[in-house]
This record gives structure tokens, sequence and C-alpha cells, in this order.
């Protein structure tokens, strides 16, 4: 996983924190039956999902970009170089062949 993956178990894990409630309490929240997913999304091993995101964002009262920041920020990067590079090309004038 990148390392994006810890920055988010930390946000993760420090909204649930605000919100004083358990690995426990989150788990029941979102109908599952154990917290071992809470856990490992605390821990950078694993991501949620879209839904899930939500419903964390719900439950923890908090903005999904604020959960997601540093991914948001890796996105960004990548997607930059790509287009520089893409588009690098179209300015600079084309050579003739010989």
């Amino acid at each position: 996983m990148e390392l994006s993956g810890r920055y988010i178990g930390y946000r993760l894990r420090d909204a649930r924190k605000r919100m004083h409630l358990s690995q426990d309490q989150v788990k029941r929240a979102l109908g599952f039956r154990s917290a071992n997913r809470i856990s490992q999304w605390e821990n950078g091993t694993r991501v949620p999902g879209v839904r899930n995101l939500i419903k964390l964002s719900t439950l923890y009262k908090t903005p999904t970009e604020e959960l997601f920041y540093e991914m948001r920020q890796e996105a960004v990067t990548s997607i930059d170089r790509f287009m520089k590079e893409e588009y690098a090309d179209k300015d600079r004038p084309k050579e003739r062949p010989p």
C-alpha cells in the first residue's frame, strides 16, 4: 500500500476518537460483524471503499476530503505529472524527416 494509506489510517483513528467512539461502536454503526475491517483501515493496511467512506464521514461528522487528504494530494501530483508529460510533446515543433 502507498504511504498515504497510513496517513488515512491516522485520520480515521483521530476522527473516531474525536467522536468518542470505539471500533466496536463503528462496527455496529456500519453493520459489520467484526471490527477487523475498521482496525485494518486505521492501521493503513486497507482503505475503505466509497460507500463506507461516506458512512464514516457522516458518522465522524468530517468531510470525506479531510479523511482522504493525502491520497487526494498524491492523485493531484500524479495527474499533474501525467498532463505535463502528455502535452509537453504537443508544444514542441515536430521534426521534419530528412
